[in-house]
């Protein structure tokens, strides 16, 4: 009896061993030196995370469920390497699990990367760095869509399998009735997201939207922003484009409005590539709250060479410049994220130049 047991034991644990999630641990150590320089103030020197990339770790995995169905999960955190600060909670960056297939898609459940993100980064020639002019101009300044656009919790979303080129993303985020101020008189409402992706050969395009707002005491505010954006490969050169726009609906009536473009280059040449990027964004004259204090406009200049010395190692520079005129971005007056970690004065500028070190495991 005690041998049939201990052969039953042994097969259980072979059949679960076969059905256990293949797991992969990865993530990127990445750390500059740059000095920095904001109107007014005196030059800074600072050794600073995340460069061409966050400094970040996470685990995805896998169960084959048959017939080409598979459970997946992904956790991911992010952390400052030159503090060993963990940044945000403890899987801020991605805390999701979902089911896909190579017939009918993907669904997954919980923290992820929002629609706009992905269309945004993907055809960016400087893969939203710290000083590409997609993501503080873009990813993360807007003042009210910003907030939705790079990662979002409580999200819903469903990828498209890959047909003659296109897929798609389409994601819906609960508001959940969470409170946007201490009073809890404001509360979020649900959002929306949308991308469309067509890629052929060199050529790579996207679209995408976002929808969502506030509810507050008096109405509620009704956010929408789109992005269009294309990425083509010419071997010797790579060209990148976006439009990005959004429009604010006021309880009270009024709409800021932001448009704002950027454009970018990306050169290989043997172990060494170099980029170069412009960004510009504008406002309708209108601050966040709906008050006129005149059109303003926010620019961001980015230039810098890569050396690889290996497939995960990179050696960089950066030499990266952010102007303020007129209060820009709908009149946000202390902008961090466009200043490289130091707020833009009004009418004000912020440089940094930078090297550094990236690496992948």
């Amino acid at each position: 009896m005690k041998k049939i047991f201990l052969t039953a034991a042994a097969l259980t644990v072979g059949t679960l061993a076969q059905a256990q999630s293949s797991i992969t641990l990865y993530g990127t150590a990445d750390v500059y030196v740059e000095s920095l320089k904001v109107s007014g103030k005196s030059a800074d020197t600072r050794l600073t995370s995340g460069g061409l990339a966050p400094s970040k770790w996470g685990m995805r995995g896998s169960e084959d469920l048959g017939g080409g169905l598979k459970a997946v999960f992904h956790l991911e955190s992010g952390f400052a390497i030159d503090s060993g600060a963990v940044s945000g909670a403890m899987f801020s960056r991605a805390a999701n699990v979902g089911l896909t297939s190579p017939v009918w898609g993907e669904v997954r459940l919980g923290r992820q990367n929002a629609p706009m993100n992905d269309a945004m980064v993907w055809t960016d020639t400087d893969w939203a760095s710290n000083f590409s002019a997609n993501s503080p101009l873009l990813l993360n300044n807007d003042p009210v869509a910003g907030l939705y656009h790079l990662r979002q919790s409580n999200l819903i979303s469903y990828t498209s399998p890959l047909l003659n080129g296109f897929d798609a993303k389409l994601a819906f985020g609960p508001g959940e009735s969470t409170p946007l101020n201490a009073a809890g008189t404001v509360t979020a409402r649900n959002t929306f997201g949308a991308m469309l992706r067509y890629k052929s050969g060199p050529l790579l395009t996207t679209a995408a939207l976002h929808r969502g707002g506030q509810n507050t005491p008096t109405g509620a505010n009704k956010q929408a922003a789109y992005n269009l954006a294309a990425r083509y490969d010419f071997g010797p050169l790579t060209l990148s484009g976006d439009y990005y726009q959004s429009q604010t609906k006021l309880a009270s009536g009024a709409e800021p409005k932001l448009q704002a473009a950027v454009v970018g280059m990306l050169v290989p040449q043997g172990a060494w590539a170099y980029v170069a990027q412009y960004g510009y964004v504008k406002d309708n004259g209108l601050n966040i709250a709906g008050v006129a204090k005149g059109k303003g406009t926010s620019e961001l200049f980015n230039v810098g060479a890569h050396y690889f010395v290996s497939k995960r190692t990179i050696l960089y520079t950066r030499l990266a410049k952010a102007m303020d005129s007129g209060n820009g971005f709908n009149g946000q007056s202390a902008n961090a994220g466009i200043a490289f970690g130091g707020a833009v004065p009004v009418n004000g500028s912020a440089r940094t130049l930078a090297v550094g070190v990236y690496h992948s495991f």
